[in-house]
């Protein structure tokens, strides 16, 4: 059954890379940070260079989230206020619309006004007026933006391609991971050398939370139950395949909940982000994420409404990339890994061999650990970026939090103390958003060895 199975992967990959724009399903020798060159149409130093993570603002969109416990009644009172219809039911002449996140907590909501009827800053500072003691209305406001992965990816896969059904636990039990990123396909990261029940997915319809349609995880780009990922490299399921073989292969029981941020283009909206987030933290012990942007687009580095999801549930660990652009995070913060929260843990890339930083890992004190990010396999050919080295300090943290161990340390503390302190190292390293050549140190941080 396992070979049938094998010659039914094998075949997917085929099909997969048949349709891609690229030469092969995964190219041995690709790199994220080159993907990020060669997408913009030049390499490093070209004029044109514009990385794949940066921030594109929307013009006419809000993210919204409202004090705990205010009544429906005053929600609809405060949004009509603002011109945004009170329940998306009989819309006022240019009033405009809202969304609600697909989550247990019905605090977080997306405001879309008419293209044209606003002024994005004028009317952001008129909403942030309205923050301010009393018990219920506006606890904060963000701006609403998409970034996208380091790696292009053409669309591919439809609703069809779906088949996770007979992946999904039948109950769960141990520790849940959950991975905010283009979807898992089941078939093709199901497969490993060694023995254990292939049933690993997080069953939605048997948590407290069963409210909805949803079987396993969540489509936060179609709103829907089928996290099928399309994206032609595999970027989700190659995470998965990393965390879930890991933690099988140490007989850790757990299972992966998989959230789809990312459109088939690879690109993420900042509310998918928010939402996903949110349903995470509520079922997940730890989230895996591995993606980000670079800068600050609320303009006050920091008091994001991100930051409220992380403070609302500091029990559950977010491991997150620290990003490929050799950059120092710590002058050009990357979020999610640069938010200064306890339970964010930053992860950056090192070579094999584990003597030095990789060139295109970003790096500072922001960063907390290296750890093996080059040469990851993945059917026979090779991935490298931070986003393949994050899983690795994930399948850490599981290892501890299976441990049952308590500790009044941080859990940056407790994964600090299993790796090897990095000596004083100088690298000389072009910044990829400049082009300039700038000295890369890794003084502050350290190796952790990796599951091999």
């Amino acid at each position: 059954m396992r070979n049938i199975q094998k010659l039914i992967a094998i075949f997917l990959l085929i099909s997969v890379t048949s349709c891609t724009k690229d030469d092969t399903f995964i190219d041995t020798t690709k790199d994220e940070n080159l993907n990020i060159k060669a997408k913009n149409g030049g390499g490093i130093n070209s004029q044109t260079f514009i990385p794949g993570n940066l921030p594109v603002y929307s013009q006419n969109e809000f993210v919204i989230q409202f004090k705990d416990g205010t009544p429906d009644s005053m929600k609809f009172t405060i949004r009509e206020s603002n011109g945004i219809d009170g329940d998306n039911i009989n819309p006022q002449q240019g009033f405009g619309s809202f969304e609600i996140c697909k989550c247990d907590n019905p605090d977080f909501e997306k405001w879309i006004f008419p293209p044209g009827t606003i002024s994005i800053e004028p009317k952001k500072q008129v909403i942030e007026g309205q923050i301010g003691g009393e018990i219920f209305g506006i606890a904060d406001i963000d701006y609403e933006f998409e970034f996208g992965f380091d790696v292009e990816s053409p669309i591919l896969g439809t609703a069809a391609d779906t088949n996770y059904e007979s992946y999904i636990k039948p109950s769960n039990n141990g520790i849940t991971v959950a991975l905010l990123d283009t979807g898992l396909a089941p078939a093709l990261t199901v497969f490993s050398e060694s023995t254990f029940e292939p049933q690993f997915l997080y069953n939605a319809t048997v948590d407290e939370f069963a409210e909805s349609e949803a079987q396993s995880g969540w489509d936060f780009v179609d709103n829907d139950p089928n996290t099928f990922d399309d994206d032609p490299f595999k970027h989700g399921s190659i995470i998965g395949d990393l965390i879930h073989n890991a933690l099988a292969n140490l007989e850790i029981k757990h299972q992966i909940l998989p959230l789809k941020i990312a459109d088939s283009n690879g690109n993420i909206s900042y509310f998918a982000t928010i939402c996903s987030l949110v349903y995470a933290s509520e079922r997940s012990d730890i989230i895996n994420a591995s993606f980000g942007w670079h800068g600050d687009p609320f303009g006050d580095f920091g008091n994001t409404i991100f930051e409220n999801v992380l403070e609302m549930f500091p029990d559950v660990i977010l491991v997150a990339s620290a990003g490929n652009t050799s950059h120092n995070n710590d002058t050009t913060p990357h979020y999610p890994s640069s938010f200064n929260k306890p339970n964010v843990i930053a992860v950056g890339s090192c070579n094999q061999g584990y003597g030095r930083a990789s060139d295109f890992s970003n790096y500072g004190t922001s960063v907390d650990f290296f750890t093996k990010g080059e040469g990851i396999s993945f059917y026979g050919s090779f991935v490298s970026g931070t986003s393949f080295a994050a899983p690795q300090i994930t399948i850490e943290v599981a290892k501890i939090l299976n441990s049952g161990e308590l500790s009044e340390l941080t859990m940056t503390q407790r994964v600090a103390s299993l790796g090897i302190p990095v000596t004083l190292e100088f690298m000389t390293v072009t910044d990829l958003y400049t082009g300039e050549e700038v000295v890369k140190n890794t003084l502050h941080n350290r190796y952790i060895l990796a599951e091999d």
